[in-house]
């Protein structure tokens, strides 16, 4: 289950970001970069989250990078995404994330 706050260009993401629902938060932050030039992503409160979750954060953040737009994605007090991301055998696709 995901929960999903936005206030102007910033999105707070609350639970478990997976196979089962990529596709609506990859949707809500779409919708906020067509409004804005960027997002905030604040994954703090992410219990956890799976290959589909990273690669929907890697797609999301070079198509936003593609129009000129910048994604970025605060997890400082989430060590968990921060070992899974560093980690991860597919690290090599997220090298140009920005976990802040």
């Amino acid at each position: 289950m995901i929960e999903i706050f936005t206030q102007g260009h910033q999105v707070k993401l609350n639970g478990q970001i997976n196979s089962e629902n990529v596709s609506e938060v990859e949707k809500q932050i779409d919708d906020l970069l067509d409004t804005y030039e960027g997002v905030s992503l604040d994954l703090n409160d992410i219990s956890s989250i799976d290959t589909c979750g990273f690669f929907m954060l890697y797609v999301v953040q070079q198509r936003a990078l593609l129009h000129g737009k910048k994604v970025e994605i605060e997890c400082a007090t989430n060590d968990m995404i921060k070992k899974h991301a560093a980690g991860s055998q597919l690290s090599f696709l997220f090298g140009s994330l920005k976990l802040v």
